[in-house]
């Protein structure tokens, strides 16, 4: 993905949303709150075989159109829980 282009602060300026499925959201986050997105609706969810914080649902879809003025939801992998 790339926010390279993503540099007006224009809130009705629109972009496509990238597809992030499989990203390390932590990594992804700055890249989004540099440029003004607002993030919002992070969950967590156990997914095996997932790192944690592997972005596993994004809102809007790829190739969405969006905006500074929309909120961007992801669902990332929660950290495997240890039996214990």
């Amino acid at each position: 993905y790339t926010l390279s282009d993503v540099c007006s602060s224009d809130p009705d300026v629109l972009y496509v949303m990238p597809d992030l499925i499989g990203r390390d959201f932590e990594r992804v986050r700055p890249a989004f709150e540099a440029r003004g997105f607002r993030l919002g609706g992070i969950r967590e969810q156990p997914y095996e075989g997932a790192a944690a914080g592997t972005i596993l649902r994004q809102f809007p879809l790829a190739g969405a159109a969006v905006g500074l003025r929309d909120t961007l939801s992801f669902v990332v992998a929660s950290p495997e829980s240890q039996p214990g």
